[in-house]
């Protein structure tokens, strides 16, 4: 086992936080409390000093095991973000247990359906039909701009997300951005944080890119502001009948 891996808590794990003391080993409380998605074993292991290294392991693997705390994926280990992975915070034990359930359950979602868009954001959006999309991939514009075009989008492209924020104020009618959440430069959840920072863009909808439907992606997504997901690869049809039912335009198409 590598000592930088990087664990982060599951929906069991986190429901067991209040009261861990009587479902688990004083010293699997431990390990759980300090699995927080941003600490390697090797982090949480120097917070551990009064246990061995194989009472540390077995516990950690039990944890595993049993589906309290599941391993990230190299992929987002590897990301670049704030101080911690993909800025994602621990969960408070006061809110955590309720933000991972409708976290889990948007995963499921955009796992199942493709996409994934908040209820309470449907349809307020209403207005032209300018779509930006943010992705360091030009192919991923280039498809974008055909797919949408065939129903009377009309699709502009950026690759440099450290750019973004200028492109879109550059654009005054804007309907909606399609952001890439792996970029090189830097993630989109950072470039998410600046646009929600900007009082004239609170409303603007802001629809996340992913190839991974896990939790953590959509809890951060949901975190700073996103509308929903699209998970990649994704078929002309329903991306079409994603923006059209988040927009509530009738397009050219269909008149």
């Amino acid at each position: 086992m590598k000592n930088d891996q990087i664990y982060t808590k599951t929906g069991r794990g986190m429901q067991a936080l209040p009261n861990c003391a009587k479902l688990l080993a004083p010293l699997q409380c431990q390990i759980l409390a300090l699995v927080n998605g941003k600490f390697s074993i090797e982090d949480i292991l120097a917070r551990s000093p009064s246990v061995t290294e194989r009472e540390f392991f077995l516990s950690l693997d039990l944890l595993s095991r049993d589906g309290y705390i599941r391993l990230l994926p190299n992929i987002v280990n590897e990301m670049e973000g704030p101080t911690s992975i993909l800025g994602v915070e621990e969960l408070d034990t006061e809110h955590g247990v309720k933000e991972w359930a409708a976290a889990t359950r948007a995963a499921e979602a955009l796992q199942q359906a493709g996409y994934f868009l908040l209820e309470e954001n449907k349809g307020q959006n209403v207005g032209p039909q300018q779509i930006l999309v943010i992705d360091d991939e030009p192919a991923i514009g280039e498809v974008v701009s055909i797919v949408l075009g065939t129903a009377g989008f009309v699709v502009e492209s950026i690759e440099n997300p450290l750019l973004a924020l200028e492109k879109i104020k550059s654009m005054p009618s804007l309907a909606l951005v399609l952001l890439d959440v792996v970029m090189p430069q830097t993630n989109g959840f950072t470039v998410l944080r600046q646009i929600r920072a900007q009082p004239q863009l609170h409303h603007l909808p802001v629809v996340m890119l992913t190839a991974h439907a896990d939790p953590e992606y959509v809890a951060e997504g949901l975190r700073e502001g996103a509308d929903g997901y699209i998970l990649k690869p994704f078929k002309p049809e329903k991306l079409i009948s994603y923006l059209q039912d988040t927009l509530k335009i009738k397009t050219t198409a269909n008149d």
